[in-house]
């Protein structure tokens, strides 16, 4: 299939399914055929090593899908590019080619946990990373009744155990009582066969079939406050509500603001029932608009900044992570690069690096004098570039604990000036500066946070050397290309808040 493909037509080569390669680490990976099911928005694959009839299919559900990374993004790929870049040249793993070109990530809620993909060559790849972002995206905009079907479908293929495709109505009832939903045995079977209007028969009973049962669903849960409501704003002996009653019920219960030309809108998206007339709204499309966000309590205009950001930035309470990049224990867990992609979806905006010297003079992050796994610095930095500005645009401040030797510091510098490149803000502190510049003058920035050489190139002494925050280089010498990029964020030992006060307003 080309590039040039319809998003419809990626789709229906992918539902057709294709063998890829799982990988779970450079020598431990296996081959598997996915496909789309389209239908129930799953990614399903079966282990293609085993005999067809004893192949134990599973799957992924699509709205539990975070992301979908391309190349190297996560832990296991960040391994091979590493392995990569020790090679002159681009060499396939054995009989697998682990180029960046094939591969490719899931990321799913809510632990991060990752699929790590391979496909047979790069067109493959991009088909798959386009039509898998194209189905998280239509899954992350899908309104809350369309989601709350879909659960209803899960439930109703899960009950049906025969895959009949239809429930009869002791299986319905014990469906019910898993849901817990109680109710007398007369008024259900007055439901259920209020439901069963297509009359379908299986061994003699009366069963529903999935869309049936879905209506027969919504019925058990009707609210008649809101059918109250509803029949008072319509005219008598109507089951419908035009533009002029919803505008009444709108502006005398609501106490919105609302012209008929809003109403018309409102019932263009909230009307359901093709059998109501158009520019009508019938009951379910009514409840549909209470439940929606547009008549939530919460303001939606807080989902936003809406406060004054034009303050000096030490003016703010600042979202923080500590050791942010351990995921499990801080004694033996491990170390991972998603613990700052979390944070940063999360809308921390300052991450704390803890930074020792690493094998072939390429620093590492992980809590020191443990056994956690190391994780090196520039692998942080890779995808702080990539995450840091995707939830806020407000500045984002690294938190350096360094404890590296002079040379690996030159190496830290290095690489936050290449990887974090214009976003880095590392110009020096005029001397017409007398505060901190606002957050709204620094968006789409990062800050480095860490010790700076006073003039005289000394690094002022610190009395406690408990805290790790102010810990000192390996060394003892702090490099002066690293305290060149720290500007408005220098570290400095708290003793008093007399002593504080003789501080320069970046320390």
């Amino acid at each position: 299939l080309s590039e040039s493909a319809t998003i419809e037509e990626v789709l229906q080569y992918l539902s057709r399914g294709m063998k890829l390669h799982k990988v779970r680490s450079l020598k431990k990976y296996y081959k598997r055929r996915y496909q789309l099911n389209l239908d129930n928005m799953l990614l399903v694959y079966a282990h293609s090593r085993k005999p067809f009839f004893c192949s134990k299919k599973t799957h992924l559900d699509i709205f539990d899908v975070e992301e979908v990374r391309k190349g190297w993004k996560t832990d296991v790929f960040n391994d091979v590019e590493r392995k990569f870049r020790r090679r002159k040249s681009y060499l396939p793993f054995g009989p697998l080619n682990m180029s960046e070109d094939t591969c490719f990530s899931v990321v799913i809620s809510p632990k991060n946990d990752t699929l790590d993909l391979v496909a047979c060559n790069a067109n493959d790849c991009e088909l798959w990373v386009r039509g898998l972002r194209h189905l998280v995206a239509n899954c992350k905009n899908t309104r809350r009744d369309q989601e709350y079907e879909r659960w209803l479908r899960d439930q109703f293929q899960k009950a049906d155990v025969n895959r009949s495709g239809s429930l009869n109505f002791s299986e319905c009832q014990n469906l019910l009582k898993q849901l817990n939903v109680s109710m007398d045995k007369n008024h259900c079977r007055a439901l259920f066969n209020a439901a069963n209007f297509k009359c379908h028969k299986v061994d003699g009973e009366d069963v529903l079939d999935r869309e049936e049962f879905i209506k027969f669903y919504h019925s058990l849960l009707s609210r008649p406050d809101i059918d109250k409501i509803f029949k008072t704003y319509t005219a008598q002996n109507m089951t419908i509500m035009g533009p002029e009653e919803l505008r009444r019920f709108l502006t005398q219960e609501q106490k919105m603001n609302v012209t008929l030309s809003d109403c018309k809108q409102i019932i263009e998206k909230f009307a359901k029932d093709k059998n109501n007339p158009e520019g009508f709204l019938g009951l379910p499309g009514f409840r549909d608009m209470l439940l929606s966000d547009d008549h939530d309590i919460f303001d939606k205009e807080h989902n936003h900044v809406c406060q004054d950001m034009n303050q000096p930035l030490n003016h703010y309470y600042i979202a923080s992570s500590h050791n942010t990049y351990l995921v499990q224990g801080q004694l033996m867990g491990s170390s991972s690069v998603e613990g700052y992609i979390r944070a940063l979806k999360k809308g921390c905006r300052c991450l704390e690096l803890d930074v020792w010297d690493g094998p072939n003079n390429e620093p590492v992050v992980y809590h020191g004098y443990t056994l956690t796994s190391k994780i090196l610095f520039r692998d942080i930095l890779d995808s702080v570039k990539l995450y840091a500005f995707e939830d806020s645009q407000y500045p984002v401040i690294l938190s350096l604990e360094n404890h590296c030797s002079t040379e690996q510091q030159k190496v830290m510098a290095k690489h936050l000036v290449e990887i974090l490149g214009d976003k880095l803000h590392n110009k020096p502190i005029s001397d017409k500066e007398t505060a901190m510049p606002p957050p709204s003058a620094l968006l789409n920035k990062i800050l480095i946070k860490g010790k700076k050489l006073n003039k005289d190139l000394s690094v002022d002494a610190d009395d406690d050397s408990e805290d790790e925050s102010t810990s000192k280089p390996t060394s003892g010498t702090l490099a002066e290309e690293l305290s060149n990029i720290v500007n408005y964020c220098k570290a400095s030992h708290f003793k008093s808040f007399e002593e504080s006060e003789k501080w320069h307003f970046y320390e």
